[in-house]
């Protein structure tokens, strides 16, 4: 994207349609059912997130925005988005199946990560999108970290067992957003671990995955490599800070390893069915698997004459693996890979102030990222959005930071160096 198309009526118009796909996402997570307030049911209305992200994808095309580089995970993903919407519609137009019964939906998701990435290249886009979005990722966090305990306390709702289950990332990837904008007030860093503990209150295994991951993010978020702060008060914090961390830490693992009979079953005999059928698949054909042609659902037979289970596999890689093969998991996982490990080296050696935008989304990337291995996330839309989006945010900033370093190959190693190395302001 070049920088005269900033003011650019049509980009500035693509970047509230990305704000409301987010919060449209927002919203749906927010049904404790896990059903969308009903919307999943109709297919227009279940990709209205990702509908609204192509809409924005539409708008930087119409205003001549275009990446700065078509290779490393925009040549990668582009690759895989055209294998799975191909595969999509021969599907749909030669098999005469439908939209549900096709990678169509996956593909649209994926989709998302290029106005994504056009978005965050531009410095005044991201930064106004930024800021926008902190607040409301906050409140949802804290209205799914509320309700969860309500549970606890009896208000439940009728036939429903449990709440709030992949969608736990947001309050978790929150904790780390206040902990990082808010990291010298007490109050920030209490509310921190309220929403990092809403993962734990789950008594799900992928809920204390997530707090899990949190309580690490959270270690290092304080841990400097820097000389710390001598004033007591400060110190004081990073003390609490750090022992808050490892009980997290503790009390997550310890659930996770020792006390698995106070959790639920979550269907393993489904689970492990799926997953030997996706490796059988796999090894049919493990070069390109099944192009991304075929259903990702399965139907299940259930005793007692009841309708046949409708469901994924509950593992997006396994998926990936066995409807593209070698060929489609690796166009997954290289430029995924890539972006987070280059991401977690510069969390790691970054010295304050941290950008919550990066904290964040690195958050989103690491624990969606381990919940789709044993979990649909690409299946649901809301999620599969909010994991590209961060994905386009890393690929983006760390584009802009190579472009950055080419340009300016003398600029020096100091903390001064912060705004030319990164293009970064504090504002994010």
């Amino acid at each position: 994207m070049s920088e005269q198309d900033s003011g650019s009526p049509e980009v500035r118009a693509a970047t509230y349609g990305m704000i409301a796909a987010v919060l449209v996402s927002y919203v749906y997570m927010l049904d404790p059912a896990n059903r969308d307030f009903g919307l999943s049911a109709i297919p227009l209305l279940k990709y209205i997130p990702l509908e609204l992200a192509v809409g924005a994808w539409t708008l930087y095309a119409i205003a001549g925005s275009t990446p700065r580089r078509t290779r490393g995970p925009v040549l990668y993903l582009t690759v895989l988005a055209g294998m799975m919407m191909a595969g999509s519609v021969f599907t749909i137009v030669a098999r005469g199946s439908a939209l549900e019964d096709s990678f169509f939906g996956r593909g649209l998701g994926l989709l998302s990560f290029f106005p994504a990435y056009l978005m965050c290249s531009r410095q005044s886009e991201k930064e106004f999108f930024c800021r926008v979005l902190w607040l409301p990722t906050v409140l949802v966090g804290v209205l799914m970290t509320t309700r969860l305990i309500l549970w606890h306390l009896g208000w439940r709702l009728e036939g429903v067992t449990h709440i709030y289950h992949e969608e736990i990332f947001l309050p978790a990837a929150g904790a780390v957003l206040v902990a990082v904008m808010f990291r010298r007030s007490v109050l920030g860093i209490g509310l921190a671990f309220v929403l990092a503990t809403a993962g734990i209150v789950t008594f799900k295994n992928t809920g204390l995955l997530a707090s899990f991951l949190v309580g690490c993010i959270l270690t290092a978020v304080v841990w400097q490599k820097e000389k710390a702060d001598r004033a007591s008060g400060m110190m004081l914090k990073r003390v609490c800070v750090v022992l808050g961390s490892i009980t997290l830490l503790i009390v997550s693992a310890s659930l996770l390893l020792f006390q698995r009979g106070l959790l639920p079953s979550g269907s393993p005999e489904v689970r492990l069915f799926t997953y030997a059928q996706r490796l059988m698949m796999f090894l049919d054909a493990p070069i390109f698997g099944q192009v991304y042609t075929g259903s990702p659902m399965f139907s299940l037979l259930r005793s007692g004459g009841e309708s046949p289970l409708l469901t994924p596999s509950h593992s997006d890689l396994l998926d990936l693996l066995a409807f593209g093969g070698i060929v489609g998991l690796m166009l997954f996982l290289h430029p995924v890979g890539g972006v987070a490990v280059r991401a977690v080296r510069e969390f790691l050696r970054k010295a304050e102030p941290r950008s919550w935008a990066l904290s964040y989304f690195l958050t989103v990337i690491l624990v969606l990222g381990a919940e789709l291995v044993v979990n649909p996330i690409l299946h649901q839309p809301a999620l599969a959005l909010n994991f590209w989006l961060a994905l386009g945010f890393l690929a983006a900033r760390q584009q802009v930071m190579q472009a950055k370093r080419v340009r300016f190959p003398t600029a020096p190693s100091d903390g001064g160096s912060h705004m030319i190395e990164t293009g970064e302001s504090r504002r994010e």
